[in-house]
């Protein structure tokens, strides 16, 4: 009995102490003020990332504050920073054209490039590039690009994904050769594995996106891959409450738990005239179960270059290929 009785007292004890672990409604106000989003507004213009012009010694960066975000023009070798255009005048010449509002702190696009020897400014909003001329704000906007294709720097070559294989269209002549003619779902060519998000927001596991290519600089060459996701496990997800029907629908996205297998990427390299295709000389590529892999360029379009991760990120090593020959070099 006086154990029991010893039983009651300890275990009224610890009730004691997690309620008072809990904390008081002041307690978390005070840590409320540190979340994330409610800090970020304690500093800022902290952030400067510098986009070089050409070989200049003046750069742009975006500055954001608390009224918004504004463009300046930093010139490091006079020691000087200006507003790189006049936001107004863009915001007002935007919204005459497009018929929407615009404020000059909240543009509708986060990078711009100075074009026609800095006398214009270009940027890409709603999937159209826009040029503005510095000197009037006449703003003309390009014909809208179809985002489910890849164009080559020099406009001559719109790259395609259709039924899992590739394709190549000569833009001038309209001229369409087929590159590969095995894909297939789950291990289909230069088609990124897609997120959750975005089949949510298109209401179907089939998404629609852009495919995943490396163009050359001189445009000769196109770098992609084929990822092969047939054996990797897929987490299903509800739609509890989706827009357009009363009953919940489900997803399947690839998502790899330790042990199990990832997806892979096999690069290839096409001739963007010939569609000679150049396996890279590789093992196969592990990745995460979303996107693909990155890679880049020399100016000069003779190296391919990518940084690839060892699984868990345990290593990293930066890789270089010879795009004629496909030898890879660590």
């Amino acid at each position: 009995m006086r154990l029991h009785r010893w039983g009651w007292v300890v275990f009224t004890l610890l009730l004691t102490q997690a309620g008072l672990a809990q904390g008081t409604l002041e307690d978390y106000q005070r840590a409320e003020r540190f979340l994330p989003d409610n800090v970020k507004h304690l500093v800022t213009v902290a952030d400067v990332r510098p986009h070089w012009i050409d070989k200049t010694n003046r750069f742009w960066y975006r500055r954001v504050d608390t009224k918004g975000s504004t463009f300046i023009l930093v010139d490091a070798e006079h020691n000087s920073a200006v507003p790189a255009f006049d936001h107004d005048k863009l915001a007002a010449a935007l919204a005459r054209l497009s018929k929407r509002e615009y404020s000059a702190t909240d543009l509708p696009f986060h990078d711009i490039d100075f074009v026609e020897d800095a006398k214009s400014v270009s940027f890409e909003t709603a999937g159209r590039q826009w040029t503005c001329s510095l000197s009037d704000y006449d703003c003309k906007a390009s014909p809208a690009e179809d985002t489910n294709q890849s164009l080559s720097p020099d406009k001559r070559w719109a790259a395609f994904v259709k039924d899992h294989n590739l394709f190549l269209r000569n833009v001038s002549t309209g001229a369409v050769s087929q590159l590969t003619r095995d894909g297939e779902r789950a291990w289909d060519y230069a088609t990124p594995l897609p997120w959750l998000k975005e089949m949510i927001e298109q209401g179907t596991e089939d998404v629609k996106q852009a495919p995943t290519i490396f163009w050359s600089p001189d445009s000769s060459k196109l770098l992609i891959y084929r990822i092969d996701s047939r054996n990797v496990t897929r987490l299903p997800s509800i739609q509890y409450v989706p827009p357009d029907q009363l009953r919940p629908k489900a997803f399947s996205v690839a998502y790899t738990l330790p042990g199990e297998d990832l997806p892979k990427a096999y690069p290839i390299i096409f001739d963007s005239q010939s569609g000679t295709r150049v396996d890279v000389k590789t093992a196969p590529l592990e990745m995460p179960s979303q996107e693909g892999p990155d890679a880049g360029w020399s100016s000069d379009s003779k190296t391919l270059f990518y940084d690839y991760d060892d699984r868990g990120f345990k290593a990293k090593e930066i890789r270089t290929i010879d795009p004629q020959t496909g030898e890879q070099k660590y």
